[in-house]
This record gives structure tokens, sequence and C-alpha cells, in this order.
């Protein structure tokens, strides 16, 4: 069975017939599709669906990753130029440092290179054949782009309010984050699982990743009570912009 949000197909494993049409009604009220053409449709949708209502986490071992690749890009959250940001475009209250790579929040979401000797080395990682591969995997198509890439650090007091990524980017489909760091107390993830209608804990570690695909679900990370903690964030969208703005 396949979901279709009109513009990506993923494969899913069967679902019960009241489970269908509770995860269709789902799609209805918070993506906007059709309930006519979900509920009778057995093409149905390109997620799998468990990937609509919980993020997925990757241990290193499971991350095709160098230690050296690692290694530089723990290197370029250390030349980074970072500025503190306790208000968010959207109005959302924050107490994070953030390195920007590439930006989108300009005049129809065009993104701007906003470092490029950084966004050159993060990309040559991030945007390798073998990612790739590993993205096409878990996405179901590697038809997407990265208009919004940025590393940040959460120290003492440090967090993110509760936010949809949407609110940003109403493009934003999914969010890869690649975490740095363990030597840190407090810091937790926490997002809404609609389904089950409860927050639920993620529980991150050094050199791991954190695959969240939907941009529509709230989350949020409680604040830092001790260390450091550091990360890598990249949005994916469907490529509806050509190109990166050089102005």
């Amino acid at each position: 069975m396949l979901i279709t949000d009109g513009n990506l197909l993923h494969e899913v494993t069967p679902l019960s017939k009241g489970y269908r049409t509770t995860l269709v009604y789902f799609l209805s009220d918070n993506f906007g599709l059709p309930r006519e053409k979900s509920l009778y449709n057995d093409e149905l949708l390109n997620f799998k669906h468990e990937l609509l209502h919980q993020p997925l986490f990757f241990s290193k071992k499971k991350i095709p990753f160098t230690d050296s690749e690692w290694q530089v890009l723990r290197q370029l959250s250390n030349e980074v130029e970072y500025e503190e940001v306790t208000l968010s475009n959207t109005g959302d209250t924050h107490k994070t440092l953030v390195g920007r790579v590439a930006y989108d929040q300009f005049e129809n979401y065009t993104p701007k290179i906003i470092n490029h000797e950084i966004a050159s080395e993060v990309f040559q990682i991030l945007l390798s054949e073998k990612m790739r591969k590993f993205y096409r995997g878990i996405v179901g198509s590697d038809q997407w782009a990265i208009p919004r890439c940025q590393f940040t650090i959460l120290k003492n007091g440090g967090f993110i309010s509760e936010h949809l990524d949407t609110d940003t980017n109403p493009h934003y489909f999914a969010s890869i984050v690649l975490h740095f760091s363990s030597e840190y107390s407090g810091g937790k993830y926490i997002y809404m699982n609609y389904l089950r209608n409860e927050e639920v804990e993620l529980h991150t570690e050094e050199n791991s990743m954190v695959i969240a695909l939907s941009s529509r679900f709230p989350h949020y990370v409680q604040p830092v009570s001790s260390g450091e903690r550091r990360a890598l964030t990249c949005f994916l969208t469907f490529p509806y912009f050509h190109g990166f703005n050089e102005s």
C-alpha cells in the first residue's frame, strides 16, 4: 500500500483496515489530504506509516559515515560563526546558538548559502552517493533538496521551545539531525505522537542521527542543565526552488 501527499510516493507495510482508517483521517485532518481518495485508493501513501508519527533514531554503526567524516563535521561545528537566537522569525522563544550554513528565510523561501567554504564541506559529506542511497532507503525518493542547514549549540539553560518546522517554511517535509555530543544533562528531545496522543522522549547519543518524517509534528528540546548539546540540522523539501540565491 502507498500513501501520497501529491508529490512523493513511498512503499509502506500493509495496514489493518481499522488502523488504515485512523491514519487516513489523521492525514486528512493534519495534511489536508482528501479522505475520499485516501480511503479507497490502495496506492495510498509513500511514507512508511511509522514515520508519520515517530522520528527514527540511528546509532553510529547504522550510519555510513566514516570516523573521519564525523571528525570533519564536528570540526566544522567549531569553525562556523554562531549567533544567539532567543526569538525565531515565527515568534517562538528559544535560547540557542545557531551557526547557519544555508538559510531560506527570504522572499519565496529561496535559500542562500551563508558560508560557502563550510557549506561545500558539509554537503560533500551529507550528499555523497552513499548517503543519498541511505536517505533513499528511508525517505523512498531522492527527489528532494536542502534549503536550510545549520549547526546548533545548547549550553547550560539553553532550550528550543515547542514548534512546528513548517511554521518556518511550509515546504519542509522532513528533517535530519546529527548529534555530536553526549556529555550533557537535560536537553531531551520531545515530540508529539498524534496516533498515540502522547508526548514521547527520544534519546540521542554522540555520533547519532535522528530523521523525522514529518515536519508538521510539534517538538521541542528541554533545557540543558549541564554540558553542551551540539548538533547539525538539515531540513528537506521537494525541489520548489531553482538553485541558491547568490545575491
